[in-house]
């Protein structure tokens, strides 16, 4: 169910897991291609819709996953898609989620995979620690 003053954008294709951060054989950490790529997506996607997140607010996040198949790994498609939100460069910290949603809707196949975001602020409270 969509929330009043909620701003909804949809990431199409399969929603994708945040992967653990890679070390290179020169040793330095990088986060894999795969990650980075959906979580610009997400980032383009939510500015595509224009969607604009503040600092020193609280929000709320329901997130829809049309999959094809059952992941264990809910939480870290949430993950990549939080962090997605952090790329679009707006002073936004994931911490200022809320509220958290995640509802899995069944699909045929995966080329009916997407994920379907809607984000909210709420109205009167502000983020301390931001």
């Amino acid at each position: 169910m969509r929330g009043v003053g909620m701003a909804e954008f949809t990431v199409p294709g399969p929603p994708v897991s945040k992967q653990r951060p890679r070390r290179a054989p020169a040793g330095h950490w990088y986060t894999p291609k795969k990650t980075v790529d959906y979580e610009n997506l997400v980032a383009q996607c939510a500015m595509a819709a224009g969607l604009k997140l503040e600092p020193k607010k609280w929000y709320r996040l329901e997130i829809d996953l049309y999959l094809s198949s059952f992941r264990r790994d809910r939480d870290n498609i949430c993950k990549a898609i939080q962090d997605g939100l952090q790329r679009m460069g707006q002073d936004w910290d994931d911490s200022q989620v809320h509220n958290l949603m995640v509802k899995t809707i069944s699909v045929k196949d995966g080329s009916e995979e997407k994920a379907v975001i809607k984000v909210g602020a709420m109205p009167g409270v502000i983020h301390e620690d931001v």
